[in-house]
């Protein structure tokens, strides 16, 4: 799992998991898996995970991962899934 610990990372906004999953047209347990398979980069802020708005950016460029078995196609679709 790729999680970063700390209070460092005020380079940008973080999410919430549900929040990041919404964006990324994908559900709570799909995304929490990717983090749990170093798919998804992650911060630990005391008890909770969050996703800096930067690694969503990331996620959503075209071609740029597969997060489950979902694989982010260009024009911002997730290939069967429209965003």
């Amino acid at each position: 799992m790729q999680v970063e610990w700390g209070v460092h990372m005020n380079r940008g906004k973080l999410l919430s998991l549900r929040g990041a999953a919404r964006q990324l047209g994908v559900d709570f347990e799909t995304l929490r898996k990717a983090i749990e398979r170093g798919q998804v980069r992650a911060v630990q802020l005391g008890d909770r995970l969050r996703i800096p708005a930067a690694e969503v950016e990331r996620l959503l460029a075209p071609g740029t991962t597969q997060i489950g078995t979902a694989k982010r196609v260009g024009g911002g679709q997730i290939e069967g899934k429209e965003m």
